[in-house]
């Protein structure tokens, strides 16, 4: 596709790879949880506490909504840096990026050149919703949609191939591990893309083969050999209903059909807002042919279908987050890369002015960074104002200078921008944020009552990411209280001040700050009768 590696795309792949650690890990671990990131942590952390590393816990309480794999990996990061923070808890999504990012140009250059898939490789690390906003967190989706993108490639590959032993046992072997993460939907990605690809190659008989039947062996080992050590520490009576209900609570079966009508309309709307600034290449999508230039690769083919037929998983639900959808990329974006260095015509020009509005906007709004009153506090601000203007200002200088390296300079581009975001706005965000202090209440109070008794009186909302901090700074479960059980006076409670029993008499030792609910704080104290 490409002629012979220039050594200016040589050093245009360097200086991607030289800016890309520095873009992802800059004050990584600044900015305070999220919910989501809350629970994953405080469940990890109760592990630890506990020493119970089979069923999970949250606030004492047995989870269910999520097997336990996840969470091993949180503690096994937790223990290798022998701490626990926001940072340690979301290194591990950086380390599963990088992966998944390895893994597309794995897969990519088997079928197309090195400029493709290292492209390929930085669409998905760089796409909008990735880059500035769940690389930065410590959440399980980058990682389960790595496991998951491995599955569809390892089942093509190795169905091409005619290695079809290796195709089911470790196309199981990859869904076990993505169900050990994350549960039920891993079964319905492995089935519609088993069935998806047999009935497209018109090879059915493989399904009903002993190499089928190999691989549920493998899956059954793992994911059955898991939940038969659960059965020694608890019942799965209550397990697989509430992984059912985790399953399908977005779908109609809670919303009913008028929410879920109006979805199937905004669906993907919103979903190329949420993918900028790589949506743009849906322009190729308008164009005559389209399908035939597609479908006359085999490999093209087999992302567009795979896509195809897992999408309506989650455009038939109405409250997906754009997290969920991490596993789709390269899969979409493989085709419409390839129509685009295929396409000569309106479609490319446009694109390529797109890009070319945003280099020349960026590099013209980085001169304006010193004068900025929300950055003047900024160590080094000048220096890095520098870099920064010049990193631009040569990228910009580049792309219109070197046609056939567009891409690859507004990769740069991108890069400086979330290292701009990294220096500038996410320091700003930490004074504003409701977390931060969140966090400082928080952890102050499980300090101060790290040698005391302390409880949750049931029924009162205890966010995860207050749980977490209070959580490690006592080193203690907070436990929740048993209906049955009396209050007692050396045991202090955290509780609603909205709903203090009146024939109690609550005495007030501190408060710390939540998010969302309404107060938004929590008291604590002790409780004993008027």
């Amino acid at each position: 596709m490409f002629k012979e590696t220039t050594q200016f795309r040589k050093i245009l792949y360097a200086v991607i790879l030289i800016l890309l650690l520095p873009a992802l890990l800059i004050n990584l671990g600044l900015i305070a949880f999220i919910d989501d990131e809350g629970i994953r942590s405080l469940v990890a952390l109760e592990m630890k506490l506990s020493g119970n590393y089979i069923t999970p816990t949250m606030l004492g309480e047995f989870y269910y909504n999520k097997p336990p794999l996840y969470n091993w990996i949180l503690l096994a990061f937790f223990n290798l840096t022998n701490t626990i923070n926001e940072w340690t808890a979301r290194i591990p999504t950086v380390v599963f990026l990088l992966s998944y990012g390895a893994t597309v140009f794995y897969y990519f250059k088997k079928h197309f050149d090195t400029k493709f898939a290292f492209i390929m490789a930085f669409i998905l690390i760089t796409c909008g919703r990735i880059f500035f906003y769940d690389s930065m967190l410590g959440l399980i989706d980058i990682c389960y949609s790595w496991i998951i993108f491995w599955m569809f490639m390892t089942i093509y590959h190795r169905y091409v191939n005619g290695q079809f032993t290796r195709l089911f046992v470790f196309a199981y072997l990859l869904g076990s591990i993505a169900f050990l993460l994350k549960g039920l939907p891993t079964l319905v990605f492995l089935a519609l893309t088993l069935l998806v690809l047999f009935i497209w190659k018109k090879d059915y008989s493989k399904l009903w083969s002993a190499d089928h039947f190999k691989g549920m062996f493998v899956f059954l080992v793992i994911v059955g050999g898991y939940y038969a050590v659960y059965l020694q520490f608890n019942s799965l009576e209550d397990l697989f209903p509430k992984m059912i209900k985790q399953s399908t609570r977005r779908t109609m079966m809670e919303y009913g059909w008028l929410p879920t009508i109006q979805n199937l309309f905004t669906f993907h709307f919103e979903q190329v807002y949420h993918f900028l600034p790589w949506s743009f290449l849906v322009i190729y999508i308008f164009q005559k042919g389209v399908f035939k230039k597609v479908f006359a690769n085999d490999f093209l083919t087999f992302c567009a279908i795979t896509f195809a037929v897992n999408i309506p998983l989650y455009w038939s639900s109405v409250e997906v987050y754009p997290r969920y959808l991490l596993m789709f990329p390269p899969l979409i974006y493989g085709p419409l890369l390839f129509l685009h260095f295929e396409n000569k015509s309106w479609n490319r020009k446009t694109f390529e002015i797109l890009l070319a509005v945003l280099m020349v906007a960026v590099t013209l709004l980085s001169f304006g960074i010193p004068f900025f009153e929300q950055v003047q506090q900024t160590p080094f601000l000048y220096l890095k104002s520098i870099f920064l203007i010049l990193l631009f200002a040569t990228s910009t200088y580049f792309f219109f200078k070197k046609r056939n390296e567009k891409i690859l300079l507004f990769i740069i581009l991108l890069l400086g921008f979330r290292i701009a975001f990294n220096w500038f706005i996410l320091p700003e965000r930490l004074e504003k944020d409701k977390g931060t202090i969140l966090r400082e209440t928080s952890i102050k109070l499980g300090k101060d009552f790290k040698t005391k008794d302390l409880m949750a009186v049931r029924g009162v909302e205890v966010e995860k990411s207050n749980a977490f901090y209070i959580t490690n700074a006592r080193q203690k479960i907070i436990s929740k209280k048993k209906q049955e059980m009396p209050f007692e006076e050396n045991v202090s409670y955290i509780i609603d001040p909205q709903s203090i029993p009146d024939s109690l008499k609550f005495t007030k030792e501190a408060e710390f700050v939540c998010r969302h609910n309404d107060p938004y704080f929590r008291w604590v104290g002790t409780l004993s009768k008027q």
